[in-house]
């Protein structure tokens, strides 16, 4: 507990006999005169500032406490005096380094930096304490610091601060501090701040056991006389051969209402409200000789509960405690708890790794230094048990997290890397989706810029941003990513049934019919894949819609016009008699212009009597196909008006044709469709088409070979389930 000394010049007189202890002599007089100078000009008053913490008086009672209870050095001291006048600009940079020990003022600028955050926001939304303090310190002496200084702050709240302010100190303090101290083994002073808070925020409860306990002093007192009694006798009578102190001691308030609480019991139902201490000054090669005979001692005495027992000799904890804890019964069938440790250990459970620092040999600042700097390597040091990979696990996250605020306050953490637009999404999907610009620490920022610990973030948004493929580089966390993938697949899909959308009506206003394999041969003429690509562009006008439409009808008037040919050329088809190929060849194509024309089979597929073909007149002549050959669908759809019916002889249709009829809405969509089913249907041979506009109808022609009934009944069907289509008929 900080301790109250008469005047500042006291205290100044302490401190420098502190930092003459620690071997710093030569910044003793430096830190005379700076430190003289700046009380003589009030910078440690009362009057100094409204921060309580900003007297004199608690930074000296900080510094001792630093001292004495964690054993930090004249680096730690002198951060904690000069930053109070540091950030008012009393001192300044280049006092600090003329003046004090090698890397003072770097801490004062964590420090400062980490009190900002402090103070500026509510730091009860950090739900892993310990963690948080790391992350946002980087240096473990400045998350010491701050745990003295809210020890200082609860011990003067009573006097000093309203309820409100002292209750919320406390949850600060509950959430924050008291975990770190308990990792670091500073039981002392976890002890302090748990009563006070207890203290605080259930004063009801708190005064109540107080009252109880003071009733009780004198018949607990007169009962741990007499149970030390026995043991003390038996001590002697051996004698144990080391000096040993025998201590007994209330337990805290915090831990009887956490008793009475968790057991339903009440206090006059507890009965080991005291526990004791047996201390041994034995050497470190005999600690364990030493403590294990005064177990046996003590349980030849008194009934231990075995399944009490805690052995931290032969197994300490991460953070170097050691101790035997056994509980036996008393006197009148009362719990006593008994803590059986060495001095060395005693110290080591007193003032956690600030004595463990000091048995390791650990001296000066800098030695110090490199103890503090990370605090896994200061676990590491300790005993290697499960419960040090575990308390390791969870303070490496100073190397993965950071914690960065909104303008408002809320905390965000964020993992090390994690970038504004990482923020964003963070905060809210359609905040990242929607990022225009932003602001860190009120200055203009990009959004694929890093981030560090503490920083404030303000995020423009705007509704017409979209995200792009970009983004993705510009952000580390798998929710924005994510969010990012998604947005734009769902653009993707939105864009394609838009410049569907845009195209249909385009072909609507121009009287075009939309034909498939017309499309595509101009899509691959501008480079296009596929089409989703050029849909998407056609929706975000990356397109000259006209020109493309141009380009189309052009395109389509030249397919016309080799189809009109065709048709010249070609007479109705009638009736394949076998009388048409009086040569004896095998095939019969059934136009008279191609009577007696060599033919081939086509390599791509070789043909066989009784596959379904057609003829293609190419360059080296008539080319005969299967209906399935591999490049049939390309010849169909480029190349369909001068692709000829054939059969092979002997397989005539018993009816000559089959006609179907079909009429559409003058649709570039549905048209297409109802061409591509006709083109694709493979078990119906089309001997040849007509189309045609009538105002805003579509009417279609199609003669097929007549001879597969069933699937010409298939196809009809078809046909009419297209959206657009009016009326499919089939003469036979």
């Amino acid at each position: 507990m900080p301790t109250h000394h008469r005047d500042d010049q006291e205290l100044m007189r302490y401190l420098l006999r502190t930092a003459d202890q620690l071997g710093v002599a030569s910044y003793v007089a430096p830190y005379r005169e700076l430190l003289e100078r700046l009380i003589r000009e009030g910078q440690y008053g009362a009057n100094a500032g409204e921060d309580d913490r900003e007297t004199f008086m608690e930074q000296a009672e900080m510094a001792q406490l630093l001292c004495d209870e964690i054993g930090l050095g004249v680096v730690s001291i002198s951060a904690v005096l000069l930053e109070p006048p540091y950030i008012r600009g009393s001192v300044t940079a280049q006092e600090v380094e003329e003046l004090c020990p090698p890397g003072t003022l770097p801490l004062i600028e964590r420090l400062a930096q980490t009190h900002e955050l402090y103070h500026r926001y509510d730091l009860r939304q950090a739900n892993q304490g310990e963690e948080f303090l790391l992350t946002i310190a980087e240096d473990i002496r400045v998350v010491l610091i701050l745990l003295v200084e809210c020890l200082n702050k609860l011990v003067y709240a009573k006097e000093r601060m309203d309820e409100s302010r002292r209750v919320l100190l406390a949850q600060v303090a509950q959430v924050l501090f008291v975990p770190t101290a308990h990792r670091l083994g500073l039981y002392k002073i976890k002890s302090q701040m748990e009563d006070l808070i207890f203290k605080y925020t259930d004063p009801k409860h708190y005064y109540e056991i107080k009252e109880l306990m003071g009733q009780t002093i004198v018949a607990r007192q007169e009962y741990m006389e007499a149970f030390v009694a026995p043991i003390q006798a038996k001590l002697e009578e051996l004698p144990l051969r080391w000096p040993y102190t025998i201590k007994s001691r209330s337990k805290t308030f915090t831990s009887i209402m956490n008793k009475m609480r968790n057991k339903g019991v009440s206090f006059e139902e507890i009965h080991d409200l005291s526990a004791m201490r047996i201390i041994i000054d034995a050497p470190p090669e005999e600690e364990y000789e030493a403590c294990w005979l005064v177990y046996s001692i003590v349980t030849d005495l008194y009934t231990p509960n075995t399944k009490r027992l805690r052995d931290w000799i032969s197994q300490p904890k991460a953070n170097g405690y050691e101790s035997l804890q056994i509980t036996v019964q008393g006197p009148e069938g009362k719990s006593v708890e008994i803590q059986i440790r060495t001095t060395r250990m005693d110290r080591i459970a007193e003032s956690g790794m600030a004595a463990h620092w000091r048995y390791k040999g650990v001296s000066g600042e800098a030695s110090l230094d490199s103890q503090l700097t990370s605090m896994r390597q200061v676990i590491e040091d300790l005993a290697g048990d499960k419960e040090k990979a575990s308390t390791l696990a969870s303070l490496r996250v100073e190397s993965r997290d950071i914690f960065v605020f909104t303008p408002a306050g809320q905390m965000i953490r964020l993992p090390k890397g994690a970038t504004v637009l990482d923020f964003a999404f963070a905060i809210h999907s359609n905040v990242g989706l929607m990022a225009q610009s932003a602001q860190v620490n009120g200055k203009r920022a990009k959004l694929r810029d890093k981030l560090k610990n503490g920083d404030v973030i303000n995020i423009t948004t705007a509704k017409n941003q979209r995200p792009s493929v970009d983004w993705l580089q510009s952000v580390t966390t798998r929710k924005a990513k994510n969010k990012i993938r998604q947005a734009i697949r769902d653009q993707q899909e939105s864009g394609l049934q838009a410049g569907k959308e845009l195209l249909e009506r385009r072909f609507k206003n121009r009287h075009l019919v939309y034909q498939e394999s017309i499309f595509t041969t101009l899509l691959r003429k501008m480079g296009y894949k596929g089409n989703m690509d050029f849909f998407i562009d056609l929706s975000e006008e990356r397109i000259n819609v006209p020109n493309f439409l141009d380009q189309y009808a052009e395109l389509c008037a030249d397919a016309e016009a080799r189809a009109a040919e065709s048709r010249r050329v070609a007479p109705t088809p009638t009736a394949i008699k076998s009388t048409e190929a009086p040569d004896g060849r095998e095939i019969v194509v059934s136009t008279a212009d191609f009577k007696g024309l060599e033919y081939t089979l086509a390599s791509c597929c070789n043909p066989k009597m009784g596959d379904e073909i057609f003829a293609y007149p190419s360059k080296s002549g008539l080319k005969i196909h299967t209906r399935n050959c591999p490049n049939a669908i390309d010849i169909l759809g480029r190349h369909g008006d001068r692709v000829l019916p054939a059969r092979w002889r002997g397989m005539e249709s018993s009816t000559v044709v089959a006609t179907l009829y079909v009429t559409a809405l003058h649709d570039a969509v549905a048209i297409g469709r109802v061409i591509s089913t006709l083109h694709q249907a493979d078990e119906c041979v089309l001997l040849n088409e007509e189309q045609q506009l009538d105002g805003g109808l579509w009417h279609g022609t199609f003669t097929f070979r007549e001879g597969e009934r069933q699937a010409l009944f298939a196809l009809q069907a078809q046909l009419q389930s297209i959206k657009g289509v009016q009326q499919v008929r089939l003469e036979q």
